[in-house]
Formats: C-alpha cells, structure tokens, sequence
C-alpha cells in the first residue's frame, strides 16, 4: 500500500516527526507524532531490512537535499524530500530553475550587444550601437518603429559615422521595379535608347547606405526585387543590357525601415502590405525595433510641460490600446507652434487631439472643447 500523507507539504525538514498511518471511517488517516528525527544521509532503510536487504540513505543525484536508499530496485520508492510535497514537483522545479538562469545568464539587452559607437552629431538612440555593429557584418537591417520614432534619423547619423554616401527612397503601393534597378529612356540623338541608373545602383557600385523607407507600403512582388541584392549582395538590372547584374561594394548596405513587421496592414498602419516570407526571411537577423527615445525628446523639446503632457497622452493612449499616434514628430512641430505663436500647452494637446472622438479624448484626460 502507498501512503497518501501528506506531510511532505505540512512540515520543513527541520522538524521532527513520525507519521502513523491508521484505518479510520472506511479510509487511512495520518496520524503525526513528534518522537524522532527525519531520514537523514547515513541512515539505514527500513524497507530494505523488511525485505532481508541492507539499505543506506545517501544522497540522491537530483540533488536539493533528496536522500534516495542506494540498496531498493526502484530508488525511486525511497526518495525523500522534505522541501517538495511530490517528486514530480521537486524535477519540474528543479528544472525550470535551471532553465531560467541559462535563459538570464545569455541574454542581453540590445544596447549591450558587441561594440559600443557614438554618433559624431547629435543624440545616440539607444539602437545606435547595435545598428552599427550589424551593419558592420553587411547584414540587411530592418528598422521597425512607429510614426516619428526616428528611423530615418538614425540611418543618416549611422552614414555619417560610417563615413559612407546616404540615400534613401519613400516606397509606395505604385512604386515601379526600374525606380530601383533603372531604365531605358530615349535619352540621344534619334531617340536611342540610353540606360539611366538609380541612386540605389549607383550606391550598389561605389558603396554607401541606402534606406527604403516606408517599405511595407511597397508592393510585395517590387519587393522581391531587392532579394537578391539582400542575400547574395548581387543586383539583377534587367533594363540594363550592357551590364545586366552587378556585385555589391563592399561598404554597401540597404536598410529597410517600416511601421509594421510585414505581416500586413493592422489597425494604427491600414496602408501596409503583406511582405513575402522569402523577402521577410532576408533580414530576420537585421531586424531592430525602435521605440521612442525620451533622452532625444528630452533635447529637441525645450518645454518640459509640453514633452510631459505629450508623453502622458502617449502612454495613457497605449494603455486603452487607441488607434492614434503621439509622435515625436508631432512633439517638435507642437514646440514650434509655442516659440512662434505664443500657443500654449493646452492648445496643442487639443490640437494633437483634435481629430480624435470623445470617447478617445476622455480615455486620455484631454478635454472635448
């Protein structure tokens, strides 16, 4: 018969007990009695002197002070613990402890990740560092931020620390595949036909940054143009018959900035397409979120009421999950309505708020005027 006590949840194993288990109303009961100490390492089994065996108590290879008799067929049937009321509990947590500190032990925050860098203008974003480092691998880089986070911001500042040309291009749902490998126009005498390259060609060439911003607003398929070029850095120019395909320079790398993760248009970004997984899988080691930066708004915003009242609006909008934006954008063209027209903090938060319904504005604390 297994004993169904439950002393293993009721007592520590400092304490000192005996447990009696008796038939009592058509079921077993424990009865606990304080006369003797717990098991302990060195202590023979009493199962195994039943059974005609020889049986010591050591300690088990679970470890956490289980005590297992080294003589029973099935340690198992012997294993004390104190600590656990089963064994099932004492392995799981166990386990999962161990799981935590490895899962701790190896992950950083992004910031803290390789090299540090500074940019040579202006206010390090927090992501700064690691962009560079992964542009520095030649990895295809995705910045995923919302309206006004600073994307485009930060490509130029990593340009200009790199020491390398910066381009960029606004991609759209009608976005052609010759506005990033070139045409053919009738460009000579006689209408001959002469190719003309893109910004994007010519930094494929020669080196540099390119930025597709907006790019989870282009057209998948025009996307899938620039697959090539992410993974085997080589760019297909179809228009192009006098040099159809070109190798990337060596200190070239495009950077892909979007509001969304390309899985489609959501409830704040209804303009954006479904980017193909293949495209996707190109730069699912270069993707980085960017978040707003407090420490850059806390610079470019002279008027801490104005930054905090913004903010606040900000937070308490992600809270109630409000389709609006607060962006930092919005913060400095608020800034300049207060220098230049005397506004003041409560007109521009109505002026942020403006398009918004009732409801939003009180979810918010601003005011229906």
């Amino acid at each position: 018969m297994k004993c169904a006590s439950k002393m293993f949840g009721s007592h520590n194993s400092g304490d000192d007990m005996k447990v009696f288990v008796t038939y009592c109303g058509g079921r077993y009961v424990d009865v606990y009695d304080s006369t003797i100490a717990l098991t302990k390492v060195g202590d023979l089994c009493s199962r195994c002197s039943n059974q005609g065996r020889v049986g010591t108590y050591i300690e088990s290879h679970i470890g956490a002070g289980v005590i297992e008799c080294n003589s029973c067929p099935n340690a198992r049937d012997s294993r004390l613990d104190f600590a656990w009321k089963n064994e099932r509990t004492m392995r799981t947590k166990s386990k999962q402890t161990k799981i935590e500190t490895a899962i701790e032990e190896a992950f950083r925050p992004s910031n803290e990740r390789g090299d540090r860098h500074i940019p040579i203008n202006g206010h390090a974003h927090p992501i700064f560092s690691d962009l560079v480092n992964r542009i520095k691998c030649q990895l295809p880089v995705m910045l995923v931020g919302e309206a006004g986070t600073g994307k485009t911001f930060i490509a130029e500042q990593v340009a200009e620390y790199l020491g390398r040309p910066f381009a960029t291009i606004s991609c759209t749902g009608g976005m052609s595949e010759s506005q990033l490998t070139g045409r053919l126009l009738p460009l000579k005498a006689g209408g001959t036909f002469e190719y003309l390259p893109t910004e994007l060609v010519r930094m494929v060439k020669e080196g540099g940054i390119f930025l597709a911003d907006e790019f989870d607003a282009a057209d998948p398929n025009v996307a899938l143009v620039l697959n090539q070029l992410s993974a085997n850095r080589r760019l297909v120019l179809p228009n192009n018959p006098a040099e159809p395909c070109i190798d990337a320079h060596e200190d070239f790398v495009i950077i892909f900035s979007a509001n969304t993760f390309g899985t489609g248009s959501d409830r704040m970004y209804v303009g954006r397409n479904q980017m193909d997984a293949a495209t996707l899988d190109r730069v699912v080691m270069g993707t980085i979120t960017v978040n707003y930066d407090n420490g850059l708004e806390r610079k470019l915003v002279s008027s801490t009421p104005l930054r905090r009242a913004y903010q606040d609006v900000r937070k308490k909008a992600q809270a109630a999950r409000i389709r609006r934006t607060v962006s930092m954008r919005a913060m400095i063209n608020a800034q300049t309505c207060m220098d230049s027209m005397g506004w003041s903090v409560e007109e521009c938060v109505d002026q942020l708020c403006k398009a918004w319904t009732p409801d939003e504005r009180a979810k918010c604390g601003v005011a229906t005027r």
